[in-house]
């Protein structure tokens, strides 16, 4: 038996890539906007938070039950 296997794709590091990018896109159309220059900042758990939104506000919000959308008899609904 062994132990925790990483995961071979850096998802956090590219999903906070992406939240750079809007964040710098925003900047220049305030900048256009106002002439006024922006700090832009990121987080790779923000982020991976983001990601899981959907999936965070059901499991919060709705009886800790799941989704009904598992079309394909899966295991699990979020499959």
């Amino acid at each position: 038996d062994q132990g925790p296997v990483p995961f071979g794709l850096a998802i956090a590091d590219m999903l906070a890539g992406a939240a750079a990018a809007q964040g710098i896109l925003a900047a220049l159309v305030r900048r256009g906007v106002t002439g006024t220059g922006s700090h832009v900042e990121t987080s790779l758990l923000e982020a991976l938070v983001d990601f899981q939104f959907e999936v965070l506000t059901t499991h919060l919000n709705d009886g800790r039950r799941l989704p009904r959308r598992s079309a394909f008899r899966s295991a699990h609904a979020y499959l």
